[in-house]
């Protein structure tokens, strides 16, 4: 395993707020889309760095990492960030910029103007970072064919659980976040293909969007990077970033990680299994011995006792894994042979209906218990 820890090849390609450019052909001074609308309501907006070109440079430094290759990275930077002397080329300088994989002694290859800001919407490129050698697996995302291919620590939005998750532990469980919808992991395989591996910056937001349907990642694998929320969810993500954490040992060591609450599935309702009782061998292969139960689906706040359909019995809900979700006592009783909880359970904080339902059992709630 070699380093290059956040990072795509370089024909993944950006999105701009016109268009896309791949991630080999971006430069310092370009523009990225980063947040949505939708996504912009749980991250605190800042504003645009101003950019003097009388003070910053564009200074091209460059690592050698021994038998992991190279680093070099294209630097937007001002004076001050110098010591207010501009280095030259060929000049040692110690960085410490560890939340995007560069520390320690560089070397100062070049040094040159400040590029030209174009204005308009999008948020600014302030470094390009370009790992020669990087491993690198294959996203897939339900109901798409072609796979994104990324390094395993690189933090990727899931509106559901409200975390950043590095991309090597994406699971079925967790969906991410397109520039115009949501959409369900099928499965992240580790294929550790080594290839030159590609990062930016980006002023602010600290985000980017990869692909043609633009998929939302961070730009920094660190502890540090702001969570929208706080409690089990943060933790896990944490945990996660920690479990990845391969940097110079050639090896993984995972802790134990807290169990996610799944997203409640869209539900299924008239099928050959209609009606039908849950049995125990489901329940077994949900609920395997000697591992933790994932919290309930509903209230994402109790540990499920059993299972449920989404679309109740007496409704036709079928017996298929598109309407079985995990429950707690509570929510499984308050639900009955209703289509959702009437009431949360009383360790419960928060909105009611919670914002992770989906939008026709939110409505469900709304049309019987809504005043």
């Amino acid at each position: 395993m070699v380093p290059a820890g956040n990072c795509f090849p370089g024909d993944a390609l950006a999105q701009l707020p016109d268009g896309f450019r791949r991630l080999d052909e971006l430069a310092a001074g370009d523009r990225l889309a980063t947040y949505n609308h939708a996504e912009r309501d749980h991250f605190e907006e800042t504003a645009e760095t101003r950019i003097d070109p009388e003070t910053w440079r564009l200074v091209t430094v460059r690592q050698d990492q021994g038998d992991a290759g190279t680093i070099e990275a294209d630097l937007l930077r001002p004076i001050d960030f110098f010591g207010g002397q501009w280095p030259n080329p060929g000049d040692e300088l110690n960085l410490d910029l560890p939340r995007l994989g560069l520390s320690g002694p560089v070397q100062v290859t070049a040094i040159a103007a400040c590029p030209t800001i174009p204005p308009g919407p999008g948020r600014i490129v302030l470094s390009v970072f370009r790992h020669s050698r990087g491993s690198t697996g294959a996203l897939y995302l339900v109901g798409h064919t072609e796979p994104i291919r990324v390094t395993p620590l690189h933090p990727i939005w899931s509106p559901s659980h409200e975390a950043w998750i590095p991309a090597g532990k994406l699971t079925p469980a967790h969906d991410v976040s397109l520039w115009k919808s949501t959409c369900r992991v099928e499965r992240y395989e580790l294929d550790a293909r080594e290839e030159p591996v590609y990062n930016v910056e980006v002023d602010g937001d600290h985000c980017y969007r990869v692909g043609q349907r633009g998929l939302l990642v961070h730009n920094e694998s660190d502890n540090d990077i702001p969570l929208a929320t706080g409690g089990a969810e943060e933790r896990e993500d944490r945990e996660c970033i920690a479990s990845c954490n391969y940097f110079g040992q050639g090896e993984t060591v995972t802790p134990p990680v807290t169990p996610v609450a799944p997203p409640i599935p869209a539900g299924a309702k008239g099928g050959p299994c209609a009606g039908k009782k849950i049995p125990q061998s489901m329940r077994d292969e949900e609920f395997p011995e000697g591992e933790s139960r994932p919290p309930c689906a509903y209230c994402r706040q109790n540990p499920s006792t059993d299972l449920d359909h989404v679309h109740p019995r007496s409704k036709d809900g079928d017996l298929t894994p598109p309407n079985i979700t995990p429950a707690c006592k509570h929510c499984n009783c308050s639900k009955g042979a209703r289509e959702c909880p009437k009431t949360p359970p009383s360790n419960y904080h928060g909105d009611w209906p919670p914002q992770w339902w989906p939008q026709w059992m939110k409505d469900s709630w709304q049309n019987r218990y809504g005043s």
